[in-house]
């Protein structure tokens, strides 16, 4: 059974193989950019406000550094973006911050 939008007829083969390619490019090229881009603004907003620890933002750095200029399709190197954001979460979850000025009512 194939699925229609609307009575528009099936897609051809040649269709859903550009449809692969473009969704594979939109994965592995743009979005590890853009995975790139968000580490290191994220990286940057903790070095400034000395939020999270050095190596962590040493580490961001380096991966999205890595991710950025990243030619090579690996698979695997995706991974490294949510494992980041994980150890991100985990950082900012245990982390007791206390307000160096109680807000003033």
């Amino acid at each position: 059974m194939a699925v229609k939008f609307q009575g528009a007829p099936v897609p051809s083969p040649d269709t859903v193989v550009l449809s692969r390619g473009l969704a594979h490019t939109f994965l592995y090229v743009y979005g590890v950019r853009t995975a790139a881009v968000f580490m290191i603004v994220v990286s940057t907003i903790g070095l400034r406000t000395a939020t999270l620890p050095r190596r962590l933002i040493i580490a961001g750095s380096a991966i999205a550094l890595v991710l950025l200029v990243s030619v090579s399709f690996f698979k695997l190197l995706v991974l490294l973006f949510p494992l980041w954001v994980a150890v991100i979460s985990i950082v900012i979850l245990t982390t007791s911050r206390v307000p160096d000025h109680p807000l003033e009512t």
